[in-house]
Formats: C-alpha cells, structure tokens, sequence
C-alpha cells in the first residue's frame, strides 16, 4: 500500500543556482509589471532576482516559485522573449515544469 502521508513542502530559497549564475529571490508585496499589471511572481534576468508576490498560498507560492525558475532555464537555452516561441508558449512551457516540479516534489494532491 502506498504511503498517503503528505510530503513537506520544501521552502523557497533565498538564492539559487540556474543556468545564467546565482539569483537571488525576493518577496516582493504589490509585485507589478511595467504596465502596471499584478503579477505572482517575476523572473528579472538583468538583476538575477526572482521576484514572488506575497499573497498566495503556500503551494501556489512554491508553484510560482518553479514556473520563474523554468524562465531563467528558457532563457539560457535561447526559448526565451527573444525566440521563436510567443509570450503564451513561454508561459505555458513555465507552467508545464513548475506543475511537474511540485507533483515530483509534493505528489498529485498539491499540483
């Protein structure tokens, strides 16, 4: 029979390792986008920040947390802003890693 306990959600870092070197990450309360959009989180390659509102759950916070990492990844194999993908195939891509990242991580339950 399969364990059914719940794994700990691992935290979110201060720092971590991608492909374009170290970045810091940040909590950052009214997170906003240059046209004044909320935003949940935000990768800042220029800076070396991920950038993650504070108004989320746990989980979601985790999930945001892994969809801006998969944009510095995205990035430094050249599927970033300035490819062939759109905006929206970006995203999705995002989404798709970070929802893989929390079922490894965490299990189906909080995907």
């Amino acid at each position: 029979m399969a364990n059914k306990r719940r794994q700990k959600r691992p935290p979110i870092p201060d720092k971590v390792r991608t492909p374009l070197g170290w970045a810091k990450v940040h909590i950052v309360p009214g997170l906003k986008d240059e046209e004044g959009t909320r935003l949940v989180g935000q990768a800042d390659f220029a800076q070396g920040r991920i950038n993650i509102a504070p108004d989320q759950s746990p989980r979601y916070a985790i999930r945001t947390y892994y969809h801006e990492l998969a944009h510095f990844a995205l990035e430094a194999g050249g599927l970033g802003k300035n490819s062939l993908l759109t905006l929206k195939q970006i995203e999705a891509v995002c989404d798709a890693i970070a929802t893989a990242r929390v079922i490894e991580d965490l299990g189906m339950d909080d995907a």
